[in-house]
């Protein structure tokens, strides 16, 4: 049968402080958890199954992480105007044309911070002879190194997974390790510049 199993549960927090003084802040948070026994069939990760399964008289041995889980997630965005030309705390009444070279300034900048993905361990292609290409191998122990441990060259513990004897399907689950997070920042420099009451230029 064509049927999978997925759960989602997750605790949200936005905080937002509008226009005070020129500065603009929205910070969002998500504590999240999802759950699968399968992929999609369309999209997901290229390191889980590909929506196959490793012992089809077993699918509770496939419930793991789902391929989408991002167990945390953190976003800032601010924008600041600086307070310099007409209108402004600074130079509020000076010259027109100074006013255009020095006001309409603003400063943008969005962090985001989000916690790995799962990745699936399994073996290269049909490993067994088994008519699957998603056969795993045995789990002995906890892949997931503490973060000063990792390196280019060796990001999770090779040595938790071991190749089982006689063969048989691998006791490793989905998602046994946790991929790199991701931390971005955006930052934007702005001029704008009244060229009439309806035009504006922006730099």
């Amino acid at each position: 049968t064509s049927s999978a199993f997925s759960n989602y549960n997750s605790a949200q927090l936005r905080v937002e402080k509008r226009a005070a003084h020129g500065l603009t802040t929205t910070l969002s948070y998500t504590f999240s958890k999802a759950l699968s026994d399968a992929t999609g069939f369309n999209g997901g990760s290229p390191y889980d199954t590909g929506n196959r399964i490793q012992d089809i008289f077993n699918k509770k041995g496939d419930k793991g992480l789902a391929s989408i889980d991002h167990r945390q997630r953190l976003s800032i965005a601010t924008i600041y105007e600086v307070p310099i030309g007409p209108g402004k705390r600074f130079l509020g009444n000076g010259p027109k044309l100074v006013g255009k070279i020095v006001g309409g300034w603003s400063v943008n900048g969005i962090y985001s911070y989000q916690s790995g993905l799962p990745l699936t361990v399994k073996f290269n292609g049909d490993f067994f002879g088994s008519g699957t290409d998603n056969a795993r191998p045995d789990l002995v122990c906890n892949p997931n190194l503490a973060s000063d441990q990792r390196n280019v060259n060796r990001f999770f513990d090779t040595s938790c997974f071991r190749i089982q004897s006689p063969i048989r399907y691998g006791t490793a689950g989905r998602s046994t390790v946790i991929s790199p997070v991701i931390q971005n920042l955006d930052f934007g420099l702005f001029k704008n510049t009244a060229i009439t009451e309806r035009i504006q230029t922006q730099f």
